[in-house]
């Protein structure tokens, strides 16, 4: 019998899961399962394999739990359009993060009344199957390498065919019906985009399902309670007049709770933003809500709204009525993809301006940051700065030279044995695979060309100057480059092979530096028209 990989014992360990557990537990319980040795990287590789299940959320730091637990009695804000009240239909997306999460399960009125999913008719799938193959087929003909296989077989028939075979809810639309929450009909004096109502849905972990109830939108403003209609029909009392507000103490009481639940979720999406990167905004929600007591509760406003208010948050992609699929970033700076493609439409020119006058700043400091940080790394590992002015380190010694075909078959075999996951032990052995190539065709500059003869020296060179232009860097592969590299250095350590490991050790310690060059080198080249753009590049490569 085949052993389990990690994805499928993760798998199992969370569907028996009765509360949150420690990434450590799991992880030892994941290497039980798999008949796999626990080891440094067990813990990472059972990161991943969580990160991947939607129906697993964050719970604390190194803490998890399925989201079925973490999320029982919680409940978030839907405010419904002015469309959905007139067709009487809600997308199914606009449930998102927490519908998928949840494990997709029946939403119901809070009288226990079903809210079905809509059904397409025979017509209407007959028309998207129709759709589809017309459009596979018209891509397939702008291929004109396929022109001669075109031309003697009916691509619609086989395409055709292909759909007919598809695994796949027939009638499914995507929508749920709202009809049984008897909302009525919209309010002629209600925006184009807002009806005026909010659905309210909590997660009832007993029971399995989401309970929906309507709500007068006013109450998300702080004006007070639920509404219901004189005839106590689940709905909100809208466009007649129908319906209660709370006056007084609790109204104060209602909108103070709101604003606490708005504050916590929006203080904790900006605590978590990168400093130049986008992030989507999805796991954030779930987390922030499985991990305070607070979230959850009124609820508080829609969580769009929470994060379109607060000035250090901006929405970066995503339909702002698709909750799953939004990304958010920092408001105060450009992502790595705006400094690449061009800004957001919505970034002026004058914070543009700061923003390269910020980049132009933090170019001239960062030789001496860098020169900094080696020798504060260089002085904790006990290392002389001396040797980087003369020869090859003496605590640096070649026993033999194995070829770097060799070298990697053979740390290959050693991390297979560790029980990595597949695709860590490739990320690490392509790391090694790209600094060798580097030492092999290194023509023209000096340094070593053999994997075992490698220095600070070396690694310095790759990292601050090859590695940025050259390779295709990524502020979140740097960090484990260095790492992967260590690894190996401190594996060839072990076999015999060479003396010292820590001048890999020490590229691992300043591999921030080499993250805010990388970051640096994609400011200046958006700056390319920038008349100081050859000093500003001759600052951050040739001092």
């Amino acid at each position: 019998m085949a052993r389990l990989t990690f994805r499928e014992a993760v798998e199992e360990i969370v569907s028996e899961m009765d509360g949150p557990a420690a990434l450590a537990d799991i992880a030892r319980e994941a290497a039980r399962r798999c008949g796999r040795k626990y080891t440094e990287y067990t813990k990472r590789t059972v990161a991943d394999a969580l990160a991947a299940l939607p129906q697993v959320v964050r719970t604390g730091a190194g803490m998890y739990a399925p989201a079925r637990l973490a999320l029982d009695g919680k409940a978030f804000r839907v405010p419904l359009t002015v469309g959905e009240l007139r067709s009487g239909q809600l997308s199914k997306g606009r449930l998102e993060p927490f519908y998928t999460a949840l494990g997709k399960p029946p939403v119901v009125t809070g009288k226990g009344r079903p809210l079905p999913t809509v059904q397409l008719s025979g017509r209407q799938l007959s028309q998207i199957r129709d759709d589809a193959v017309r459009t596979a087929v018209e891509q397939l003909r702008a291929l004109s390498w396929v022109e001669t296989i075109l031309a003697e077989i009916s691509a619609e028939e086989i395409l055709g065919q292909v759909w007919d075979r598809l695994a796949k809810s027939a009638l499914d639309s995507g929508l749920l019906d709202l009809t049984p929450l008897g909302l009525g009909p919209a309010d002629e004096g209600w925006s184009e985009e807002r009806a005026g109502v909010d659905l309210i849905l909590r997660w009832d972990a007993r029971a399995g399902r989401l309970v929906a109830e309507a709500e007068d939108s006013g109450v998300a403003a702080g004006h007070g309670g639920a509404a219901a209609d004189a005839s106590g029909a689940e709905s909100a009392g809208h466009g007649s007049g129908a319906g209660s507000a709370t006056h007084g103490s609790d109204a104060g009481s209602a909108a103070h709770a709101m604003f606490t639940e708005d504050r916590i979720l929006a203080d904790f999406v900006a605590s978590k933003l990168p400093r130049d990167d986008e992030i989507s905004l999805g796991p954030l929600v779930l987390e922030a809500y499985a991990r305070f007591p607070e979230l959850g509760r009124m609820p508080g406003s829609a969580i769009l709204d929470v994060i379109e208010r607060d000035p250090r948050i901006r929405l970066t992609g995503g339909d702002p009525y698709q909750l799953g699929e939004a990304t958010v970033a920092r408001a105060d700076r450009l992502t790595w993809q705006e400094r690449h493609f061009g800004p957001a439409r919505d970034v002026d020119a004058a914070w543009s301006a700061r923003w390269q006058e910020e980049v132009r700043a933090r170019i001239r400091a960062h030789p001496e940051r860098v020169q900094e940080a080696w020798r504060r790394e260089q002085r904790r590992l006990g290392l002389d700065p001396s040797r980087l002015a003369g020869g090859r380190p003496s605590k640096v010694v070649l026993l033999r030279k194995p070829s770097h075909q060799d070298l990697i078959r053979e740390w290959d075999a050693a991390l297979r044995e560790e029980g990595l996951s597949e695709k860590v032990r490739q990320r690490k052995l392509r790391h090694v695979e790209t600094f060798a190539h580097y030492l092999e065709n290194n023509d023209g500059r000096p340094g070593a060309r053999h994997l075992l003869d490698v220095d600070e020296a070396d690694l310095d060179s790759f990292f601050f100057w090859a590695y940025v232009r050259r390779y295709d860097p990524s502020r979140t592969d740097a960090p484990a480059f260095t790492r992967d590299l260590r690894d190996f250095y401190r594996f060839q350590q072990r076999m015999g092979r060479i003396m010292d490991a820590r001048f890999a050790e020490l590229i691992h310690g300043v591999r921030d530096l080499i993250v805010e060059r990388i970051e640096l080198y994609e400011g200046l080249m958006s700056m390319s028209d920038d008349a100081d753009f050859e000093d500003l590049y001759e600052t951050l490569f040739l001092v």
